[in-house]
């Protein structure tokens, strides 16, 4: 009988803890998209306003916490090391990235369009399509926060409930 219980108690744990795991991520995407989004302005202004060479600011990004310098870590190895072109090694760097991200599809092909619109010399064309991507970057940032507070307590709630209902069943 204990066993009974001691097996229906795991059951439970560990559908919450996939709600819970579920909510996180929800949640985790948002912090990123933000994280992107902020990155990307700096980028903007540092490549328009200051002409900071690519690979200096690529190394600054380096520097940063989090994911995104996980992505300008890629970006830099196939700079570096494969000697790709710009474009070709940041699409290259963002589909490695996307291997391990919590971001979705549609997220990761606005972070790809980066690559393309720091390519041109010029300045303008520069910071007009470099500024469009992070308005889009922070309109998905909104959506993922409005879905994280929707979905991230009806995950854990769903995750517990869904125990509960696994135990009933089985018993």
């Amino acid at each position: 009988m204990t066993l009974h219980w001691l097996g229906a108690v795991f059951i439970i744990i560990g559908s919450g803890l996939e709600g819970f795991r579920r909510s996180y991520l929800l949640s985790k995407r948002q912090q990123i998209l933000i994280e992107f989004a902020q990155a990307f302005t700096w980028m903007e202004n540092e490549i328009v306003k200051r002409q900071t060479p690519i690979i200096e600011i690529v190394q600054a990004q380096m520097e940063r916490k989090g994911e995104v310098a996980k992505l300008f870590q890629l970006f830099y190895e196939q700079l570096t090391l494969k000697q790709l072109l710009l474009g070709e090694a940041w699409d290259k760097a963002v589909e490695q990235y996307f291997q391990s991200s919590v971001l979705l599809k549609e997220d990761l092909e606005w972070i790809r369009r980066i690559g393309d619109a720091i390519q041109p010399f010029d300045r303008q064309s520069i910071e007009r399509e470099m500024s469009f991507i992070i308005d889009i970057l922070r309109n998905r940032h909104l959506e993922a926060r409005n879905r994280a507070i929707q979905f991230g307590k009806l995950y854990k709630t769903l995750g517990v409930m869904g125990g509960v209902l696994v135990v009933l069943l089985l018993s």
